[in-house]
């Protein structure tokens, strides 16, 4: 088989640039490279059928649907992240495959014919669940900051595993937003004009399920003193583990939008991407909790900028400290020498 480029329509009506396996007339939804490959479940249930996944291989012809085309795009896009922006291979830094399985309806929590507002990595690859969209059904693959945001929660299973509970769960939801948001806007430098909500495209109404720049806007507190003690259950939110993860979203976006004193941002995209991998995979712990990732965050970057002048470190460092004091989580402001 030989690697194809083309392009193709994805979900939201744009017009992608996917890599596939073609031998003969065939083509095979593969990007050898990437080890990324996208499948079809058919409607089938991915919790009771796992055993069945990850489903049928997509080819071409018959032609490729858009919901393909997103899934395909999307987890090369978050592959491609991994590889040239953090030095990683793939999810398990081991080249494995990141695999997708598209049109999956858990029959527990499904709210209509096809209808699965849901999505998640299964510890061996992505399943895409789908929601109600102008009378049809629109894929949850379609937001390259959903798909980012479930594939980093790999990267974690695979490093800190912070435990889904609580402050450490917070964290770990807290991660994977940073994650997807940086993905999604990772083409724009100007983190000003950067869009910080997630998922918004997959609510009729265009509500996202967070905003990193403005978490109380969808009833997340944005400081510690609102932090909120809630029950390890479910119906509690496993201890607020989308709820509290608004204070830790809201330092990393104050962190991200920084400026030094000439109006320049004082953390590239790129560096803060780097800081944030480096204390999640190197620096934390399942049991972590926010003010331990302060500390790991700040030794990430004393790591990352250990050969610049003392002048630029002070201010990158400085931005670091400022953002986790606006928001209460507390800790020892970094000496910088």
């Amino acid at each position: 088989m030989a690697a194809v480029t083309e392009s193709a329509v994805d979900g939201l009506g744009v017009t992608r640039s996917i890599t596939a396996e073609s031998s003969g007339s065939k083509k095979l939804l593969l990007n050898a490279a990437l080890n990324v490959q996208t499948f079809d479940f058919k409607f089938r249930d991915p919790e009771t059928e796992d055993s069945l996944l990850p489903g049928k291989a997509i080819s071409n012809p018959p032609k490729w649907t858009p919901t393909a085309v997103s899934a395909h795009a999307n987890a090369a896009a978050v592959a491609d992240f991994l590889r040239t922006v953090l030095a990683r291979n793939n999810i398990d830094n081991n080249g494995g495959p990141m695999n997708s399985s598209i049109n999956c309806v858990a029959l527990s929590e499904t709210e209509g014919p096809k209808i699965w507002r849901n999505a998640f990595w299964n510890g061996n690859q992505m399943v895409y669940g789908q929601v109600p969209s102008n009378g049809g059904l629109l894929s949850i693959c379609v937001d390259l900051d959903v798909v980012a945001h479930e594939m980093f929660h790999g990267v974690t299973d695979n490093t800190s595993r912070l435990e889904y509970k609580t402050q450490s769960g917070a964290l770990n939801e807290s991660y994977s937003d940073i994650f997807g948001v940086i993905v999604a806007n990772f083409s724009n430098p100007d983190t000003t004009t950067w869009n910080w909500k997630l998922g918004e495209r997959l609510d009729t109404n265009g509500r996202p399920f967070r905003d990193m720049s403005n978490p109380t806007s969808l009833g997340q507190p944005d400081n510690m003193r609102d932090f909120q003690v809630l029950p390890v259950t479910r119906s509690g939110d496993l201890g607020g583990v989308h709820i509290n993860s608004g204070i830790h979203n809201f330092a990393a976006f104050k962190i991200l939008t920084a400026k030094d004193p000439s109006g320049n941002p004082a953390i590239t995209p790129s560096e803060a991407a780097q800081i944030f991998y480096l204390a999640d995979t190197q620096r934390l712990s399942p049991t972590s909790q926010f003010a331990d990732s302060r500390r790991a965050v700040a030794n990430s970057a004393l790591t990352l900028f250990m050969n610049l002048p003392l002048a630029k470190k002070k201010i990158k460092l400085g931005a670091i400290d400022d953002a986790f004091d606006a928001v209460g989580i507390a800790g020892t402001r970094v000496v910088v020498t």
